[in-house]
């Protein structure tokens, strides 16, 4: 009965008195329940439900209610259809259900943001997967409350509003592209409204940001990455232009779109220049000048045509295009772009194209036109250019690379004697000492090289003492510390001393740098060159002491082997030279024991030191072969036999003091062995020749031995030569397979000319005039 249901809304009602909500609640639902579902007072009392829920405190049964109470009694509903010719029912009902449905959207979009914010304050290590799917549950309730609304009311005030609700829904539930349509059409109605019109635009960018990020995250595109000045650069030339992915494209129009239509001077030039930005970094370079241009001229009194100018300045510095540099910056100063501090940058940016002009001169090796375009941006930049201390050195160092010696010592003279403090504490006012004091080096003005390298050696003390970095190393050179530097400059100051004969200050400077150079290697060095220092001077003692000192510590070390043996060589031709004969042949033995010491290297400097010494050793054992001769005719035949004997004992003997030199494995050595082993031989068979013929076979009445006597040695004589004659060609052979010639090669061929005249010819050698000794 119809009384029945007035008694459940009443006692929904006073239930609702005594705040007792859900049994409100359940009053008034059996109220809506059968047999009183299509009641025209129906939407009233689903009111009353919204209402308690509200009151209760409970908003997310509040707004599952109201959204309940909207699509329960909508058109097309059996409700609806039954009641549809009460006028007072269907008033009720549109406005109940339309305000019902309006808080049911708007309070679940914002039970989502929260739920998305507490969700966020969570650390990322301890967050949820859950909690994150509720909120874009809600997101996604969100959406549907929003369409639904447009549907049912399309011609209510709140249309504009919440179709811009929806695109925030659908952005916040990471629905990135359908929210982007759901911007446009907010940002495209403007005859609705303009409250939500900058906005809207400004999604549309970030929710096509959103998607591009998310696709990189997914592995489909590669993050954006406008590439450096130097990276440019690097890249082959001219430019390849690579194709962009659909994303990008789509939000570079968006970025297009919002310049072109959005009346904000603060962000729409930002968006040109980020159109500008994707162009170049896919290398589609003539589309980046257009864009960044267009902001340039668009947005010119806005400081973001600095960042379009300086946009297409790095695109020409890459193609090292400075006439266009300079014609863009013209451009930019001519139409006051920017603010004066811009302007200023841009003349100066101007300015500084000479010394970029300079840079590439220099990188194409033009050294002498670099050198005079540094220099002239040097002379002409004003006197606070912080680029001063660089053109100044390049210059210096482009003129000593051109090889004009005293043109790059006077600027560097000139760097070094600079007070300002941007010279003095400039990593290249180091390096303008260093090659200030090797140009003096080279110029052999050694006096001023050593001057400078000391004053370098303080110098990089008080550099480290302040802090200042390493100068870079000019092209070929190796990277070097403070420290590095100031010890080779020690160095070089001993050895400029050394080649300026200032033997006294040399040492000492050898010795000083020894104690502070923590290098074995290079500690080794510099007692190695006292040594040699003492052997120019002759100081024979001193050298055999510092070498001595030299053996002890690092005769021993891997790569020494050669150094080794010099140190006993060095005596022996000092000795020499000074007619101590005796100690010289002392100190060329041990020259030869410290080669076999040193494990007897073949063909190495080693060994032909002390290959030297044991030519010479055979060599005077020669001499005495050469003055061996039979004189006397043997009385008897055993007198005969004894004197062949001492020839063949002298013979042999010669003979193992020239095979000796084949255990040096050097060529020379071992032609002088051949050589001489030959005419050992040629001289043998005279010896044997030119000997008087023994008595007996002299006087023997018999003719027929004295003839047998003539044809054997006639015969040995022959044998012996063509030994020699084998030998002698073995060296032409060797001299002319190894392009060598020698006094050995060269005594090969005279002996075969003389010998074999029909055979071979003699080549002599040039006869110069010497100057005669006073």
């Amino acid at each position: 009965q119809p009384h029945v249901r007035d008694v459940w809304v009443a006692m929904g009602k006073a239930f609702a008195e005594l705040q007792a909500w859900d049994q409100a609640v359940d009053a008034y639902r059996k109220a809506l329940g059968p047999p009183w579902e299509l009641n025209p007072k129906n939407p009233q009392v689903h009111q009353e439900i919204v209402n308690a829920f509200e009151s209760k405190g409970d908003k997310f049964a509040a707004d599952a209610a109201a959204a309940e109470l909207a699509t329960r009694y909508a058109p097309g509903t059996a409700w609806f259809t039954a009641n549809e010719k009460d006028r007072e029912a269907m008033e009720s009902q549109r406005r109940i259900a339309e305000r019902a449905l309006y808080a049911a959207a708007r309070n679940t979009h914002a039970a989502a943001t929260q739920m998305r914010k507490d969700y966020e304050l969570v650390a990322p290590a301890k967050r949820d997967a859950a909690g994150r799917q509720e909120y874009l549950a809600m997101y996604t309730k969100a959406v549907d409350l929003y369409r639904q609304f447009i549907q049912t009311y399309p011609e209510s005030d709140y249309v504009y509003e919440f179709n811009y609700n929806q695109g925030e829904a659908l952005y916040w539930s990471e629905r990135y592209m359908e929210a982007v349509e759901q911007y446009k059409w907010v940002r495209d109605h403007r005859d609705l409204g303009t409250a939500f019109y900058i906005d809207a635009a400004k999604s549309i960018v970030q929710a096509y940001e959103a998607e591009a990020a998310r696709q990189v995250t997914e592995g489909k595109i590669v993050a954006l990455k406008v590439p450096t000045v130097a990276e440019l650069k690097a890249l082959p030339q001219p430019f390849s232009p690579q194709p962009i992915p659909d994303v990008y494209l789509k939000l570079q129009v968006e970025y297009d779109q919002y310049q072109n239509i959005v009346n904000d001077p603060q962000s729409a030039p930002v968006q040109g220049i980020n159109a500008a930005l994707i162009s170049l970094a896919y290398l589609h370079m003539d589309d980046a000048i257009a864009r960044f241009q267009k902001v340039m001229d668009k947005f010119c009194g806005n400081p973001e045509a600095a960042k379009a100018k300086d946009g297409q300045l790095a695109i020409y510095e890459a193609q090292s295009l400075f006439d266009k540099i300079e014609e863009t910056n013209k451009k930019f100063i001519a139409q006051k772009c920017g603010d004066q501090k811009t302007i200023d940058l841009a003349i100066a940016q101007n300015r500084s194209l000479n010394f970029s002009r300079a840079a590439e001169l220099y990188k194409n090796k033009q050294f002498v036109p670099a050198a005079e375009a540094f220099y002239r941006f040097y002379k002409t930049a004003p006197a606070n250019d912080p680029d001063l201390p660089t053109a100044l050195y390049n210059s210096a160092v482009s003129y000593k690379l051109a090889d004009r010696p005293k043109t790059a010592i006077s600027l560097f003279k000139e760097f070094a004697a600079k007070p300002d403090k941007s010279f003095r504490q400039s990593p290249y006012f180091l390096d303008a000492m260093r090659l200030q004091a090797s140009t003096y080096q080279a110029a052999f003005d050694y006096t001023n090289a050593v001057r400078t390298y000391l004053e370098l050696y303080e110098a990089t003390k008080t550099a480290k003492k302040l802090g200042i970095k390493a100068p870079e190393p000019l092209p070929g050179e190796a990277p070097r510390t403070l420290d590095q530097i100031g010890l080779d400059a020690l160095f070089n100051a001993a050895l400029s001393s050394e080649l300026n004969r200032d033997f006294k200050k040399a040492i000492d400077l050898y010795t000083n740098y020894q104690k502070v150079e923590p290098d074995r290697r290079k500690k080794d060095r510099a007692l190695w060159s006292i040594g040699g220092i003492h052997r120019q001077s002759g100081d024979v003692n001193a050298m055999s002491e510092t070498h001595q000192r030299w053996r002890a510590n690092y005769g021993k070390d891997a790569g020494n082997e050669d150094d080794f043996v010099q140190t006993f060589y060095d005596e022996s031709q000092l000795r020499k030279r000074k007619g101590q004969t005796p100690l010289a042949t002392k100190a060329g033995q041990a020259t030869i024991d410290a080669w076999k010491q040193k494990g007897g290297i073949k063909n190495s400097r080693g060994a032909k030191l002390a290959g030297e010494w044991q030519l010479q050793q055979a060599e005077n054992g020669y001499d005495e072969w050469e003055a061996i001769e039979i004189k006397k005719a043997a009385k008897t035949v055993k007198e005969a036999e004894a004197q062949g004997k001492t020839l063949t004992t002298a013979k042999t003997k010669i003979e193992d003091k020239y095979l000796l030199l084949d255990q040096y494995g050097v060529a020379e050595y071992t032609m002088a062995a051949k050589v001489r082993y030959a005419e050992i031989q040629y001289a043998y068979g005279n010896k044997l020749a030119n000997a008087p013929i023994p008595t007996p076979i002299a006087n023997a009445s018999n003719p027929a031995i004295l003839e047998s006597y003539q044809a054997k040695l006639d015969a040995n004589v022959k044998k012996y030569l063509d030994e020699a004659k084998s030998q002698w060609i073995e060296v032409v052979d060797l001299a002319k397979k190894g392009g060598i010639s020698n006094k050995w090669s060269r005594l090969a061929l005279e002996n075969l000319g003389r010998e074999f005249p029909a055979e071979f010819t003699v080549l002599r050698q040039e006869l110069v005039q010497g100057t005669e000794a006073p």
